[in-house]
């Protein structure tokens, strides 16, 4: 339900697909701020805008598990 987690794997697959890889620590920290600062309003939305719906299935089951 943490539409965080699906964006923090966006931003990992990113990650990965640079070329040249990061290899030192300072290299990440910087890839990842590049990153977060690439994320677009738009792909954001893509992960949130179904919360709605998750939320309302998560109090119809009363807590329990979901499709999410």
């Amino acid at each position: 339900m943490s539409p965080i987690e699906e964006i923090w794997k966006h931003m990992k697959r990113n990650i990965t697909r640079r070329n040249p890889h990061p290899t030192t620590v300072p290299e990440l920290r910087q890839v990842i701020v590049e990153e977060w600062n690439n994320l677009t309003p738009k792909v954001i939305q893509g992960y949130t805008s179904s919360l709605p719906e998750g939320v309302g299935d998560l109090i119809l089951a009363e807590g329990g598990n979901t499709k999410w």
